[in-house]
């Protein structure tokens, strides 16, 4: 599996995951000008924005340690275009979580992480 689909799985891992947690999945990979969004989704009235990271190994670092500062900059900016653009009421809170799957392929097998407000 190349890396691209491991990445795809590792979204649709992070979807399930959420939906099992009682979040409503609004948008997958909304992309704007700024930049993209994994997951979007809502749980107790706050509206989350969801990077997911995954990896086979820690050969190239660990899923935690590749949310940059520059990407989570970029993950603020596409936030905020996508409450500007859609209709979100004014009264919410927002947050940033981060979820890292470390994928086992030849046991096939996946361990989460779930960071709440990164």
């Amino acid at each position: 599996m190349d890396r691209k689909g491991i990445g795809k799985l590792g979204e649709e891992i992070g979807v399930k995951y959420l939906e099992k947690n009682r979040h409503k999945i609004l948008e997958t990979n909304f992309y704007s000008r700024f930049g993209e969004i994994d997951i979007i989704s809502k749980k107790d009235r706050v509206l989350i924005f969801t990077e997911v990271k995954t990896r086979t190994s820690d050969r190239f670092g660990s899923p935690e340690e590749a949310l940059t500062r520059q990407k989570l900059h970029k993950i603020i900016k596409t936030a905020l275009h996508f409450i500007k653009t859609t209709d979100q009421p004014l009264n919410f809170n927002w947050r940033i979580d981060l979820i890292t799957v470390r994928l086992k392929l030849s046991q096939k097998a996946a361990h989460i992480k779930h960071f709440k407000n990164v």
